[in-house]
């Protein structure tokens, strides 16, 4: 890992990857049948 300060394209993937596993929690709490 470099040590330089995050460039704009890696801060928006990373920002990007939080957002999916943000998704990919809701998604698994409110799609998770009920009858499970």
């Amino acid at each position: 890992m470099s040590r330089s300060p995050p460039s704009c394209r890696e801060r928006m993937t990373i920002s990007v990857r939080q957002g999916l596993m943000r998704e990919a929690i809701v998604s698994r709490l409110t799609k998770t049948p009920k009858h499970a």
